[in-house]
């Protein structure tokens, strides 16, 4: 299937993709690609919502999350990593990766 969004990794996240086991990798990868194939992938079952920001959201796949914003026609995945460090100075992150 086509993807209907085109999954675009920054630079950042691509290097924290890469130290992922490479179960992990596979994955969050195989999830972020379910997501792009969908008509309306903020509403994707593993896609939710960040608190506090406008168009931010995660993307779950077990103990790991992705961090991404909706850019039509792409999704930027701006940070990759475990749930329990992913989200440490999301608001200074997001403006830094997406400037």
């Amino acid at each position: 299937m086509q993807p209907t969004y085109k999954p675009v990794l920054h630079e950042q996240a691509d290097a924290e993709l890469k130290q992922l086991t490479d179960q992990e990798r596979d994955k969050i990868s195989d999830v972020i690609m379910d997501v792009c194939e969908t008509r309306s992938p903020t509403t994707h079952e593993k896609v939710k919502h960040l608190a506090g920001q406008d168009n931010a959201f995660r993307i779950r796949a077990g103990q790991i999350r992705a961090v991404g914003v909706l850019d039509k026609p792409m999704i930027k995945i701006v940070k990759i990593g475990h749930r329990n460090g992913v989200y440490s100075d999301i608001d200074e992150m997001l403006v830094n990766r997406l400037s």
